[in-house]
Parts: structure tokens; sequence; C-alpha cells
């Protein structure tokens, strides 16, 4: 098990930000075939969603099978900001 610290910025008031690109390479880094990928907001203010059109929520778990996140098509991850901007953290843990 593996946990990742990622930082942003946000830039705007509200807005969704792809998270997407960095919570893969987290997946590659650990190099875990099969498991789970936990992603997790660490404000009470800024949510993730799988889409632009899903409420946002404090944490997000994807199924891992052959090193990659098994998200639907269409599907990413995304940091839903709502009172920015701000500096935001999201744990990433591989397991």
């Amino acid at each position: 098990m593996s946990t990742y610290k990622l930082k942003l910025t946000t830039e705007k008031e509200s807005e969704l930000v792809d998270i997407t690109a960095r919570v893969k390479r987290c997946v590659a880094a650990d190099g875990t075939k099969d498991g789970i990928c936990s992603v997790f907001s660490q404000s009470p203010d800024a949510g993730l969603s799988t889409s632009s059109a899903i409420a946002p929520v404090p944490s997000i778990s994807v199924p891992i099978v052959d090193g990659r996140l098994m998200l639907g098509s269409g599907q990413g991850l995304f940091l839903a900001e709502a009172s920015g901007p701000q500096d935001r953290s999201v744990l990433v843990t591989v397991y």
C-alpha cells in the first residue's frame, strides 16, 4: 500500500479540475496490478467526481485491473472546487 499527496491550486471560485492523469501516474508508480485506488479530498468545500454530471463526494474508490484504473467510457477523476481559488490537497492511496 502506498499513499501519494497531490497538491494543486484552483483558479476560479467554482471549477472542475481534471486530476485523472496525475492519479494514473500514482497507480503506475506504485506498480499494483490488481487492487483499489482510493482518492480523498482533504477539504470540506472541494469534493471529487467522476464526471461533470455527478455531485461531488469526499472520496472515490476505483478498481485497478492489469495496472489500469477501471474508469468507464467518458469518466475521469475531477476535483470539484466550491470556494476557490485555493491550494488543495488530494490523497491517493493504492492497495
